[in-house]
């Protein structure tokens, strides 16, 4: 389970295969390198095609009646399915969305559990002065918009997406100008939408101030910093004018 997301910028790549079908593809890919990593780790005295042949995953299908359907299909058929992504790889080299160096890029996950250390560092981005224009702008925001939390929590109660049974809150004011924003709203608002368009990007970036993550130091934790790596795709979003596709 993985909250996935895609910068949707038109390339050569997605004339050839449609974005859902891309996005799906390289889920599946990556989702199949893990399972062979894990194998070869179990296994580690079987060969390579054993592995390959012997090894299953269980994915949804569609029936042909539109129904899902959960059912089981070796690691040998599922790396055959994501052939297509091979004739069109080169192309991922020099792209501007590539934000990690590799093959399709564009495309990133943050794994659930996401971690309470993430939670907390996503809201100690906000600033500390309440009269802060961002942070003003963001208390709007969130109201005018009605971002509540509620996705993120209804997500959170099935108990796999989060370490935290709660979220993380910080208040500004005094008793009568008390504001409060939870990481659950924060999370809502990024990416609990499905999607966000080109003018969120630049909204958000400027509001939680994402050009200046590439400068921060490591934190040493795997959480956080597939965070940092999400939030950066929505500033290079912003940046070429293109939305951001996720799936949480």
């Amino acid at each position: 389970m993985a909250l996935d997301y895609t910068i949707q910028l038109p390339c050569s790549v997605r004339q050839t295969l449609p974005e859902e079908k891309l996005f799906a593809l390289v889920k599946r890919q990556d989702k199949v390198a893990a399972a062979i990593a894990r194998f070869r780790v179990q296994y580690p005295h079987e060969a390579p095609d054993r592995i390959l042949a012997a090894g299953r995953l269980t994915i949804s299908v569609r029936t042909p009646d539109g129904d899902a359907r959960e059912m089981p299909v070796s690691l040998a058929q599922l790396l055959r399915s994501v052939a297509p992504l091979d004739d069109v790889k080169h192309a991922c080299g020099t792209c501007a969305a590539n934000l990690t160096g590799r093959d399709f890029g564009c495309i990133g996950r943050v794994d659930y559990p996401v971690a309470r250390a993430a939670e907390e560092w996503l809201l100690a981005r906000l600033p500390d002065d309440y009269w802060d224009g961002n942070l003003v702008m963001l208390f709007k925001s969130l109201a005018d918009l009605e971002v509540d939390g509620a996705p993120v929590e209804a997500v959170r109660a099935r108990g796999a997406a989060f370490e935290a049974s709660a979220p993380v809150s910080r208040q500004w004011g005094g008793l009568l100008t008390k504001k409060q924003i939870s990481s659950s709203q924060l999370l809502h608002m990024l990416a609990f939408g499905g999607h966000l368009s080109a003018r969120q990007a630049q909204l958000y970036t400027r509001l939680l101030g994402l050009l200046a993550i590439p400068l921060e130091p490591p934190s040493g934790d795997e959480s956080i910093e597939a965070l940092k790596t999400f939030l950066c795709a929505i500033a290079i979003a912003g940046r070429l004018n293109a939305g951001v596709l996720i799936d949480a």
